[in-house]
């Protein structure tokens, strides 16, 4: 049965927004990719390898995450397991995508595959640094990355760790919205509803942050879910603060909908007469009001969200 809360002041519509089947836009993200494998293993390290190249243009991240996958002989759990780091980078043999050379990406797949051989699996090292009582899970996330970071720098021949490895592994002590790793999170967290996975049990959906794309950012603006002017994890936190009130155990399974809506073109960026009556937030909906400027985020903002 689903559940039912009412509160003061909740964006109209989300509910309704919502209740749509989503799972047609399924093939237009990159949780496609981890969806492809029957074994939870190779889910779970998909999931990992999927998001952290889903920056940029869509179509393009897609492509590159295809030739990652192709490299990993359909199993990338048991194949980055089993290969060692030459054989990795003799795998991908050059590729590359934006800020990450065939060098970052081969180091970031070793020390996956360190992880793996040490302590069997992603959630288990994830777990070994979550606690449930701590209020925010930016201090797992960074205990996550800073066992990867040091795993890498074992691996490397290179003094110091590239610019390039470190956006596949972003430092989360920093102010970014880390919005790639709250993605596989939600992946692997919320529980396999035809979008998500449902893999990991040890995390509950209620401890999860919006995964802050350029969709969320704005649509999330105007519906009053934040008043950030900039795309930092307090945004983020303000977002999924505000969807809590919705959902207090699930807030997230709103991510989908928003991101899509604004993904698919359903709300634009410059605004719609007609796309805009057709929203279900539309009574929520500031832009629609006139109280809030539709704006693009600026470059230097959208950096912050890769």
């Amino acid at each position: 049965m689903r559940r039912s809360y009412t509160f003061i002041n909740v964006p109209q519509g989300l509910e309704e927004l919502s209740r749509k089947d989503w799972r047609g836009r399924v093939e237009h993200d990159p949780v496609r990719f981890p969806r492809r494998y029957k074994s939870r293993a190779d889910r779970e390290v998909a999931a990992l390898i999927a998001s952290s190249l889903a920056y940029g243009r869509a179509d393009v991240a897609s492509r590159a995450i295809e030739t990652v996958m192709d490299c990993l002989d359909g199993s990338p759990a048991k194949t980055i397991r089993s290969a060692g780091h030459g054989e990795i980078k003799d795998r991908l043999g050059g590729v590359k995508y934006r800020f990450s050379g065939s060098d970052d990406i081969a180091l970031f797949l070793s020390a996956v595959g360190e992880v793996l051989r040490r302590h069997g699996s992603l959630e288990r090292t994830f777990l070994a640094g979550f606690d449930a009582g701590e209020m925010d899970i930016r201090a797992a996330l960074a205990r996550f990355t800073t066992l990867l970071r040091s795993y890498a720098a074992l691996l490397s021949r290179k003094r110091g760790l590239s610019h390039g490895f470190r956006h596949l592994v972003p430092d989360a002590g920093n102010g970014s919205p880390l919005k790639r790793l709250l993605l596989f999170l939600r992946w692997v967290v919320r529980p396999d509803d035809g979008i998500d996975l449902g893999l990991w049990s040890g995390v509950p959906p209620s401890s999860l942050v919006i995964p802050l794309d350029t969709h969320v950012f704005r649509i999330g603006g105007y519906l009053g879910l934040h008043d950030r002017r900039s795309p930092v994890w307090a945004a983020a936190r303000e977002i999924t603060d505000s969807l809590r009130r919705v959902d207090p155990a699930d807030p997230l399974r709103f991510d989908f909908p928003l991101c899509h809506l604004g993904m698919s073109g359903a709300c634009p960026v410059r605004r719609d007469p007609a796309k805009c009556a057709a929203c279900p937030l539309r009574p929520a909906c500031k832009a629609c009001r006139g109280e809030r400027k539709r704006s693009r985020i600026s470059p230097e903002s959208r950096g912050r969200l890769g």
